[in-house]
């Protein structure tokens, strides 16, 4: 849908990725915002850090949709941390939570989580006030409720947002299964003949349920590789040719320390004590490690959450230098 619009006005690949661009700057200013609500000293390094991720530009650079995700998502993130109160705010976020849900359904049990992180939230804090929380879900029902239900009758049975969750399930959840594999051979599950799409989409669903029950040892290890491999700074390519050693090293170098930078911000908690946003951040990044692993860890799929790690880092910086000026403005001239 957004690049028809792009065609609507220039029919040109290029001016897709153009889109692709301007999301991405987008995305960053937002980051920014997030960061200096908490260390503003910290603002400064988010450019650089997104600049220094080549995995932002690579995605950035393909008619993917996790570009356009992460602009949704930090989006969210940002209205959810800076007007909790605000109504407006809430019916804003819930829209855009349910559209980007259209785009990428994996997103549906992210909001879900994190709806359930506000509501414990306001239940500790009272942070959130009453009308944010119930326009954050009306307007997410809304935003997905008209697709649903249009989906649901033409197919004659209630179907959520689309027909390809059972197929995906059963790739990451088969006997040819790896912690690091997409797509596999489910040509031993053969359906009846006959099925309608939703049918084989839930029959599909159910051979990966049955396989987790009959393998519960092998289901747990392989669920416990593929949380690992959230973290992983390469995939298992279909097409050998793609891989490279040089790009390997890049995405090691350039991933790996973002993550060692985050898991020490969090190892200093007690020096440097965690506001709310940096709290729902980490929840929000690792825990989609544990609901990714669900189905299968794939790259391109953590790079939205990819935006939160830089923040995190940014804002890590930012209270170092802070806390370093403000000790040195106390010592004895």
């Amino acid at each position: 849908f957004a690049i028809s619009l792009v065609f609507r006005i220039h029919e040109s690949i290029r001016a897709a990725k153009m889109m692709n661009a301007v999301a991405l700057g987008l995305t960053a200013w937002l980051v920014v915002l997030i960061v200096g609500s908490v260390a503003p000293a910290g603002r400064a390094f988010v450019p650089l850090l997104i600049l220094g991720y080549p995995l932002f530009i690579y995605t950035g650079s393909l008619l993917y949709p996790q570009t356009l995700g992460g602009l949704g998502f930090v989006a969210v993130v940002y209205l959810v941390l800076r007007y909790p109160a605000s109504r407006v705010a809430g019916l804003a976020s819930g829209a855009i939570a349910g559209l980007l849900v259209l785009a990428i359904p994996a997103f549906a049990l992210v909001f879900a989580a994190l709806f359930a992180l506000l509501l414990a939230r306001n239940w500790a804090g009272r942070t959130y006030g009453r009308g944010f929380l119930l326009a954050f879900a009306l307007a997410a029902v809304l935003s997905t409720g008209p697709w649903i239900v249009r989906t649901s009758r033409v197919f004659g049975q209630f179907v959520f947002i689309s027909t390809n969750s059972g197929i995906n399930l059963l790739y990451g959840n088969s006997e040819n299964a790896r912690y690091d594999t997409g797509i596999v051979d489910v040509s031993a599950h053969v359906p009846p003949e006959g099925l309608g799409e939703a049918e084989l989409n839930r029959y599909y669903g159910q051979c990966a349920k049955e396989w987790v029950r009959r393998n519960p040892v092998a289901a747990a290890r392989l669920y416990a590789l593929k949380t690992a491999n959230y973290f992983n700074f390469k995939n298992k390519l279909t097409t050998t040719a793609e891989e490279s050693v040089l790009k390997d090293l890049v995405l090691a170098a350039t991933y790996y320390p973002l993550l060692l930078a985050g898991i020490v911000r969090l190892m200093l908690w007690r020096k440097y004590r965690l506001a709310w946003p940096e709290v729902l951040m980490y929840l929000l990044y690792f825990g989609n490690a544990f609901m990714g692993a669900l189905v299968y860890t794939r790259i391109r799929y953590r790079v939205p959450f990819d935006f939160l790690l830089v923040a995190l880092v940014s804002i890590f910086i930012g209270r170092v230098i802070e806390r370093r000026a403000e000790e040195g403005a106390c010592r004895p001239h």
